[in-house]
């Protein structure tokens, strides 16, 4: 399978976005089941007593209304700042060619070439804007828009991905 490519904001943007979650699951989702278990058990005990909820109530609820205010503009910023990083990259209209197969792929650009290998892709994922495989030294980013239905379809395939 062959086909060309560019790496635009948009897609260089959601490449970053996926990566990190990709990054993150993990940990993150460990993370996340001892916060809520933690805020849960403060809100059982606080509801235990009338007096605490009096006091401590309007202050719950301004924490649970901040957190929800951060969470909505870290993503805000996190966006900005890809796009941001973009700009230094040199990527806007540079054309990338690509050439997939059983065994792994080729990366062309006017500069570089690389050959990777799907066994050391140690990270691999795709959103509805793109496809990205990490092997541990940089991520390669496709945007579907370059793609047919039938050129998806084949890479998910290559790339041992599952349709989202």
């Amino acid at each position: 399978m062959k086909f060309e490519y560019e790496i635009s904001l948009k897609d260089y943007a959601a490449s970053q976005r996926l990566f990190q979650k990709l990054l993150s699951y993990r940990g993150k989702v460990i993370r996340s089941a001892i916060t809520w278990t933690l805020t849960g058990t403060i809100f059982v005990f606080i509801a235990s007593d009338q007096q605490r909820v009096a006091e401590l109530g309007p202050l719950l609820l301004a924490c649970v209304g901040a957190w929800w205010i951060f969470s909505g503009l870290r993503s805000l910023v996190a966006t900005w700042n890809f796009r941001s990083a973009y700009k230094g990259l040199g990527l806007t209209g540079e054309k990338f060619q690509m050439e997939a197969d059983e065994k792994g792929f080729e990366v062309n650009a006017d500069t570089w070439n690389r050959r990777i290998q799907w066994s050391d892709i140690s990270l691999k994922g795709e959103n509805k804007h793109v496809f990205i495989v990490y092997p541990e030294s940089f991520i390669y980013m496709i945007g579907k828009q370059y793609l047919t239905e039938e050129q998806q379809q084949e890479f998910r395939k290559l790339a041992g991905l599952t349709p989202q």
